[in-house]
């Protein structure tokens, strides 16, 4: 049980979007994604934390590959701490990347109440 334990969603223009329910006292956080399309041949979904760094934003850490367009199949990830200002998503090559190679094709922008 975590008592902490927040939803926050967001959508861009074109419909595309990330759920979350996380947890800073866990340092996890439960991730859906939505209206991205199937991602091409050898390539994957991969999800990103950002932390507030000094002067802007730290760099982003991996947090997981998404099965297929990831839509209706959580992600459950860890490594979310107090920091985490952002989640992200980017195409990826298949097996994901240390780093990202893309831009994001969706954001989520968090903010603690």
């Amino acid at each position: 049980s975590a008592p902490d334990a927040r939803g926050v969603s967001g959508r861009d223009a074109r419909g595309r979007g990330i759920n979350a329910v996380t947890s800073r006292r866990l340092g996890a956080a439960v991730v859906t994604v939505f209206g991205l399309p199937a991602p091409p041949e050898g390539r994957a979904y991969q999800l990103w934390l950002i932390d507030a760094g000094p002067g802007g934003s730290a760099a982003p850490r991996p947090a997981g590959l998404l099965k297929g367009s990831g839509e209706g199949d959580p992600l459950v990830t860890g490594g979310f701490g107090a920091d985490t200002e952002r989640l992200a998503v980017t195409l990826e090559p298949a097996g994901g990347s240390p780093r990202p190679t893309t831009n994001p094709v969706v954001q989520l922008a968090l903010s603690d109440p």
